[in-house]
């Protein structure tokens, strides 16, 4: 490898931190200064990793869309880096929890974890209804598979979302005995956090619904719309979500785009 190319090299990656819509000039930039460079090229061309992060910071929202979920891959990793994280905090009081790996021991930890995961799903069901909206079959809508696909996401989030506080509570124990009683009440606004999300995606492409559009006006709640509309980002459809609930227009409902 020569020195240019290892030096392209360097540049290359530092651009993979600078915003998207920069990328290219800044890169081209820095290329053609690096042309007039005779002496410690190397160092110079580290140095732009520092000017790329600088533009990472200092550029609206760069930060916010790269922590971003709104990607279904995006939010099944964070939710995976969640649980490696939890699991390993654990691992430092090893000690303390290996007895409850034993027989009796195991068997009581289950049954408790069972019974406390339980009642969290029924006060979820009971404080806010699981419903996820209406999606009505239409002609233009998406395959079986594609509707699979989103069933499958949601049971993802659920089970990457159930050892966590687990987890959680075992790395606390030490410093909080209180720890395990606050499980089900992680749980509770956990389940809450997935089915809000699931609510906000898009049901072919499981991308978050953008543009919110408000329609109508409350005085009109009764005979006729008052709600927001979220579009799909990439034209899958609308979902209109209703502002006043009413017997008629209770919950959101999704409309396909024909395509």
């Amino acid at each position: 490898m020569t020195s240019r190319t290892f030096h392209a090299a360097i540049l290359r990656n530092a651009a993979v931190l600078v915003p998207a819509p920069r990328r290219a000039d800044w890169l081209a930039e820095w290329n053609a200064e690096l042309c007039y460079i005779d002496r410690d090229a190397t160092a110079f061309c580290l140095g732009s990793f520092r000017d790329a992060l600088w533009l990472r910071c200092h550029t609206p929202g760069a930060i916010r869309r790269m922590f971003s979920m709104d990607s279904p891959l995006r939010c099944v990793l964070f939710l995976v880096s969640l649980v490696a994280l939890t699991l390993s905090l654990i691992f430092p009081f090893r000690d303390l929890w290996r007895p409850l790996w034993s027989p009796p021991g195991a068997e009581q930890f289950a049954l408790a974890i069972l019974q406390m995961y339980l009642v969290a799903l029924l006060v979820l069901a009971a404080l806010w209804p699981p419903s996820l909206g209406d999606y009505p079959a239409d002609p233009s809508g998406p395959s079986v598979k594609i509707r699979l696909r989103r069933w499958i996401f949601l049971a993802a989030k659920f089970v990457l979302l159930t050892p966590i506080p687990i987890f959680l509570s075992v790395a606390l124990l030490p410093v909080f005995p209180g720890a395990p009683s606050i499980l089900m009440f992680v749980w509770i606004f956990g389940f809450r956090w997935v089915l809000a999300d699931q609510r906000r995606r898009c049901p072919v492409c499981l991308h978050f619904l953008s543009n919110p559009v408000t329609i109508g006006s409350p005085s009109q709640s009764v005979l006729g719309r008052y709600g927001t509309e979220l579009a799909c980002p990439h034209g899958h459809g609308v979902l209109y979500v209703p502002g006043a609930p009413t017997t008629w227009s209770s919950r959101q409902r999704w409309q396909y785009l024909s395509s």
